[in-house]
């Protein structure tokens, strides 16, 4: 008050003739309540707040009618500002895919289609709803599994990993066997010396029961009871590629760091044989049901990312 309205603690309108705008965080509460207070007892001050899509300002000055139009101003020029940026950024966003569309053109049928790579993401329910969260992004990386990649993804207020097939009952069956071989290494660990001495009787007996073939029976019934997708084998992306994946992912929240290790579905559908761009659908915490999502490639080459599906368990290292 002082710096623009008081001299010597009295009201001085020749000091700031012009409204003053003080700029606050668009979800201040009690910092705007005070300036509020301290409006009100200058005799003959005005208030106003404008808000806009990123602050809330208040606006003070000796005429009334020039105080409220400063703050309608505000709220309509910070919007126009936050559209033009956005446009911006999209321009700038859309550039990048179409520079990779083109990368592709004149390859015809020696053109080797496959999901990987690195994606821009855009998911208005997450980017509106939360401040400051832009440029959403996400990596599909090869596995040592065949039809099965690894997605890393960054949505801003969640970050996870995806486990996508075409086949969902390979899917399944892969993500059980994740967790089943997690358990096993951490049961694994508490074994002594002892009990593989015990153990190695165990197995001697065994195949003097059997005659000798007690060795080739255990073989036998650990094949049988291996998980479907052994041998492991490298993701083959050659040739064609279906276009719908499903999806199993787990994610942490990024702001309390809430962990959700619980695998969700989800769905990916790309839009044509380039394999440049999809449609997903996923069951999100925080943003709740399966709300589609667009994902474009802007590049084959995915970032580094070491994240895996057992970072994301209870006992996980985030």
């Amino acid at each position: 008050m002082e710096k623009y309205f008081l001299t010597a603690g009295r009201p001085d309108k020749a000091k700031t003739p012009t409204p003053v705008g003080i700029p606050f965080d668009r979800y201040s509460s009690y910092r705007t309540g005070k300036m509020r207070e301290a409006a009100q007892k200058v005799e003959g001050l005005h208030c106003a707040t404008g808000t806009g899509p990123k602050t809330q300002t208040i606006f003070m000055g000796w005429d009334e009618k020039a105080v409220r139009q400063a703050a309608l101003c505000h709220a309509n020029k910070e919007a126009a500002e936050d559209r033009a940026s956005e446009k911006q950024r999209e321009e700038k966003r859309d550039k990048l895919h179409q520079k990779y569309l083109k990368s592709l053109e004149g390859k015809g049928r020696q053109m080797t289609c496959s999901p990987v790579g690195h994606y821009i993401v855009d998911w208005e329910e997450i980017e509106q709803g939360w401040d400051d969260v832009k440029d959403l992004t996400l990596d599909i990386n090869e596995t040592d599994q065949d039809g099965i990649f690894r997605v890393v993804f960054d949505f801003g207020i969640l970050v996870g990993v995806m486990l996508i097939c075409a086949d969902k009952g390979k899917l399944n069956a892969h993500v059980s066997y994740l967790g089943a071989e997690y358990e096993s290494e951490e049961g694994d660990t508490g074994k002594s010396e002892s009990d593989e001495e015990e153990h190695a009787e165990d197995e001697n007996e065994d195949e003097i029961d059997n005659g000798g073939s007690g060795t080739r029976d255990r073989k036998r019934k650990s094949q049988a009871s291996a998980p479907p997708h052994e041998p492991r084998k490298k993701s083959r992306t050659v040739g064609a590629q279906p276009f719908q994946y499903f999806i199993k992912f787990r994610c942490r929240e990024t702001g309390e760091g809430e962990l959700y290790p619980e695998p969700k579905e989800g769905t990916l559908r790309f839009k044509d044989k380039r394999m440049a761009a999809f449609l997903g659908k996923a069951d999100m915490p925080r943003v709740g049901g399966k709300i589609p999502f667009v994902a474009r490639k802007i590049s084959n080459v995915s970032r580094p990312n070491r994240k895996a599906w057992p970072d994301y368990s209870d006992c996980g290292v985030n």
